[in-house]
């Protein structure tokens, strides 16, 4: 029998949104729209809309027995914690990973987690990689830039050699919001392919 794995679905935490709401500006903000009390804006548009199953794991799971879902690979979605200052990115990274690790630990058949990085301060997400993989993290999240910057900025270095350890996790990769919403994973340096929201193995 074939095991359904949902490896491209986003969960979110109170104190990390909270976080948002106080230092994500003045690129990011949270405000009223239209029937939607709280939305994700960027650059003064609206972009993101957090949903109660993003909070709430025992829906989560209750979702994913409705679509036959045996097992979800969550992370933590645009804008990540590419905002604030280094002590405000690593404290929304810890807080997110913290919360996705207690999912797996209440749900170890159901769920896995994409570790987030501050990845604009390359140190403090070395440490906090080496941090969340101890503590369960099975990937590591990165969007399609970094706060502007390309993944290959040299600045980035010292994270994916971090990343390029024995026994690496996998990383996933979002596109830019306007383009497709085509995803890729893979191991670091192994080889990549395009992969849907859903996979049997």
């Amino acid at each position: 029998m074939s095991l359904v794995i949902d490896v491209h679905t986003h969960m979110l935490s109170n104190e990390w949104l909270s976080l948002l709401k106080e230092h994500g500006g003045p690129q990011y903000s949270v405000a009223p729209a239209g029937k939607y009390a709280e939305v994700i804006y960027s650059g003064g548009a609206p972009f993101m809309i957090p949903q109660p199953e993003m909070f709430d794991y025992a829906l989560r799971i209750r979702n994913m027995n409705r679509a036959r879902v045996d097992m979800a690979i969550v992370s933590l979605t645009c804008p990540n914690v590419y905002w604030g200052t280094p002590e405000v990115s690593l404290r929304a990274a810890q807080v997110v990973n913290d919360d996705m690790a207690a999912a797996q630990r209440m749900y170890p058949e159901r769920i896995r987690w994409f570790t987030s990085l501050p990845w604009q301060h390359p140190a403090l997400a070395v440490e906090e990689l080496a941090r969340t993989r101890a503590n369960g993290a099975v990937g590591v999240m990165v969007l399609a830039n970094i706060a502007t910057r390309s993944l290959t900025d040299p600045l980035f270095a010292p994270i994916w050699q971090a990343m390029t350890t024995p026994r690496c996790p996998c990383w996933c990769i979002l596109r830019r919001l306007r383009e497709s919403r085509r995803w890729i994973w893979g191991r670091t340096t192994s080889c990549r392919r395009s992969a849907s929201h859903s996979t049997r193995r």
